[in-house]
């Protein structure tokens, strides 16, 4: 997230361009899609790209915490089966050792939840935001606001 404002003045700078040549030669949205398409993909791979460097590092930590508890629930495991369910110890409902055993799977989650590049759902999309917002200006003198409100409606609706 502390990369879009820099996207963001990148940004204006695009759109600026686009509506300069747009009005310059009266020209079609689709004449500067390479523009739009260009910028989209080098603000992605700028904001990805030194991210990439963290994954083989983030994978092995996933895998070696999936090994590492693993054996830890496997040995938790069979020490609990062999202290409740192969012994006549009592009631197990009273002994901590079950809690642990609900604290082990409880552990595992962040560890399962681990992603090749360290970016959450929001994050990305505000980047896909702002690397789409210069072309709205541009996409804004084709299309007056209200009757693109009407369409998007519309095709909500059907």
């Amino acid at each position: 997230m502390s990369f879009i404002s820099l996207q963001v003045a990148a940004g204006a700078v695009v759109a600026g361009r686009l509506l300069t040549g747009h009005y310059a030669s009266n020209s079609d949205l689709r004449a500067h899609s390479q523009i739009i398409v260009g910028f989209a993909l080098i603000s992605i791979a700028m904001v990805l790209g030194p991210l990439v460097f963290f994954s083989p590092h983030l994978l092995r930590a996933k895998r070696r915490g999936q090994l590492e508890h693993g054996a830890l629930a496997s040995r938790h495991d069979r020490l609990f089966e062999r202290h409740w369910l192969r012994a006549d110890a009592g009631d197990p409902l009273g002994d901590p050792s079950i809690s642990s055993l609900a604290d082990l799977g409880t552990s595992y989650g962040p560890i399962d939840r681990m992603r090749p590049l360290p970016i959450g759902r929001r994050s990305l999309i505000g980047l896909l935001v702002v690397c789409l917002a210069p072309a709205l200006p541009a996409v804004l003198t084709r299309v007056p606001l209200p009757e693109m409100l009407a369409r998007a409606a519309k095709a909500l609706l059907m």
